[in-house]
């Protein structure tokens, strides 16, 4: 699973001080995910928020891990996964671990 360094938005420089964090989850390179994401949070002009990008994520393993992480972090999980399966899969995972998801390619993909 590949991991990139947290980016922040906003003033304040950790995770820990950031008012939401998001983790961007894709089954590729997430840049997809990523400009969605950047996109809606530039409406919020100081919103204080830690994006972290989680890139090839193709198994439910992978899957849990980023649950767990996201479950630690109080993160919400932004995804972009082309297979309804996987979509699935995640939806169940986050469910199961308490984890708010929000999934961009289902609805135009269904």
């Amino acid at each position: 699973m590949e991991q990139e360094k947290a980016e922040y938005l906003g003033s304040r420089p950790t995770a820990e001080k950031a008012e939401l964090q998001i983790f961007i989850v894709s089954d590729f390179t997430a840049e997809t995910a990523s400009s969605l994401v950047r996109a809606a949070i530039r409406q919020y002009e100081d919103g204080k928020i830690a994006l972290r990008r989680f890139r090839y994520i193709d198994n439910v393993d992978k899957m849990r891990n980023v649950c767990i992480q996201a479950k630690e972090a109080n993160a919400v999980i932004a995804c972009t996964l082309v297979s309804g399966t996987m979509r699935g899969d995640l939806q169940r995972v986050a469910a199961e671990s308490g984890v708010k998801i929000v999934e961009l390619f289902g609805p135009l993909l269904e």
